[in-house]
């Protein structure tokens, strides 16, 4: 994660620029690379070496209506409300980038069980789940890069057929 930590370094100073999406009140922030399977293309250019680690990663959902890949910014004092994914066909990454303190102040909460991102590592969990997010800490921001990937349990077969179903082309 560190080449992508220098990569977010270099273009969070435009984070209040194009390119971001705004949610829940005004607070969460996503940086889409993909956004339902569609590559956003000018995004992408500020960040080559994350986008070459997203695209190599297996079973990410590339040209999927389900797919999905972008920095998450949730700054200090922020809840992201309980919410499902579309469906269980895809597993959601989540690599920290950037955790407050110790991390006990940020947790995600899944199906009612909480877990802390550690910086460097993955979190990886079934978004068809209720699930919420909070940075509890009192002046940091939580970075995550967020990648949708086939489901483990979703044999190659049945990836073949879905993929035809969910593609954007």
């Amino acid at each position: 994660s560190s080449g992508i930590n220098a990569e977010y370094g270099d273009f969070e100073r435009v984070s209040s620029g194009e390119g971001w999406v705004v949610e829940e009140n005004n607070r969460w922030r996503k940086f889409f690379l993909y956004n339902q399977g569609v590559k956003a293309d000018a995004n992408c250019s500020l960040v080559p070496h994350t986008v070459d680690l997203v695209e190599r990663l297996p079973g990410f959902l590339h040209s999927n209506v389900l797919g999905n890949a972008f920095l998450s910014v949730l700054p200090s004092g922020s809840i992201v409300s309980p919410h499902c994914g579309p469906s269980n066909v895809r597993a959601r990454c989540h690599l920290a980038i950037t955790v407050p303190g110790d991390g006990r102040s940020c947790g995600l909460t899944v199906g009612g069980e909480r877990r802390c991102w550690e910086e460097g590592k993955c979190l990886v969990f079934d978004d068809s789940f209720l699930h919420s997010a909070e940075n509890l800490s009192l002046c940091e921001e939580r970075v995550v890069l967020i990648v949708d990937i086939w489901h483990p349990f979703i044999d190659e077969a049945e990836r073949r057929r879905l993929a035809r179903v969910l593609s954007v082309s």
